[in-house]
């Protein structure tokens, strides 16, 4: 009996359900010459089969960036042992926009991320926290040596 490899789409949307942080890609707000990209450590929790969920504060510089141009990319990455090769591990760069959600339709969103996250939920109850979703149009996957795919976000389920 031989087991086949995970697809690409399962490996996604794997590393979509498992990862709890990811490195956030923005475009800075103050680049008006020449554009310049700005990546930073943000918690994720995935909120639907296309869509990934952040709490994200008003005053950091990822989010003065979304205020001008919501197109993101969020690298998401199988977590590794000290004394394995990193390059060897799945990852996923997932690709779309982004929009801060009002405080007043935030509850689904609030709930599935603080389930993920329970030790957010101090400052997601502060006025200049606001949950942010993601809404992946296409992912760069990387799930070995030779197996690299971009896949369209209608490929993922969860």
């Amino acid at each position: 009996m031989s087991t086949s490899e995970p697809s690409t789409a399962d490996i996604v949307s794997g590393l979509m359900n498992q990862c709890t942080v990811g490195s956030l890609a923005t475009q800075m707000a103050d680049s008006d010459a020449s554009p310049r990209p700005y990546v930073s450590l943000v918690t994720v929790a995935r909120v639907g089969e296309t869509s990934m969920a952040m709490l994200l504060s008003g005053l950091a510089k990822h989010t003065q960036n979304l205020a001008k141009c919501p197109a993101v990319s969020l690298l998401l990455c199988e977590e590794t042992s000290p004394d394995s090769d990193p390059m060897a591990a799945p990852r996923a760069t997932l690709m779309g926009q982004i929009v801060r959600l009002p405080h007043e339709d935030d509850m689904n969103v609030r709930d599935a991320f603080l389930q993920k996250h329970p030790n957010s939920r101090m400052v997601a109850g502060f006025g200049d926290f606001f949950f942010h979703v993601m809404h992946i149009e296409e992912c760069h996957v990387i799930a070995g040596f030779g197996r690299i795919e971009t896949l369209s976000s209608s490929c993922l389920r969860v």
